[in-house]
């Protein structure tokens, strides 16, 4: 093909007809135009088809740690629930209703809970590259929940540390 367009161009330089080899250049020259361009929205298009693979990839992730996350949660009401009675006993406390002859051991009290959320830690850096602001706002009111959740658990669990020494 390179070797029909050299011949084309060196019969019109040696013809010496200056106006037809202009034509013939623009047209070289607007070829190659369009062929960039055809290549730079080739270029273009499969950037944006890897971006969508890696939001898929991205979402896929989240889905299953947010899945996990889930069941470390669930875990962690089911051991609170089965310490209700010793919950209860630091909520009569706090209320002035304590009954020190109780037969809690409240030497539970030093358990604490072991639950941290995860997400943020995670997501925290990525999550702006997912395209929809639906799941977007939805991911970031979810890490304002997070946050209130790990407040929530360090204070319950620096009561229980503080009040253990009273027992």
């Amino acid at each position: 093909m390179i070797n029909f367009f050299r011949k084309i161009r060196k019969k019109m330089a040696d013809d010496n007809k200056p106006m037809k080899y202009m034509k013939y250049a623009i047209g070289e020259i607007v070829l190659v135009v369009i062929g960039i361009m055809i290549a730079l929205q080739i270029n273009t298009w499969n950037e944006n088809r890897k971006l969508l693979l890696n939001e898929r990839t991205l979402y896929k992730k989240l889905i299953a740690d947010l899945t996990d996350e889930e069941l470390r949660l669930e875990n962690q009401i089911n051991w609170a629930k089965s310490k209700q009675d010793l919950h209860y006993a630091i909520y009569n406390k706090t209320k002035g209703k304590f009954n020190s002859d109780s037969v809690i051991p409240y030497y539970l009290l030093q358990t604490t809970f072991i639950y941290r959320p995860m997400i943020k830690d995670i997501y925290e850096e990525t999550h702006d590259k997912i395209s929809n602001e639906k799941i977007r706002d939805l991911i970031k009111k979810y890490f304002i929940l997070e946050n209130s959740t790990r407040l929530a658990i360090d204070e319950y669990n620096d009561y229980k540390h503080n009040s253990c020494a009273h027992f």
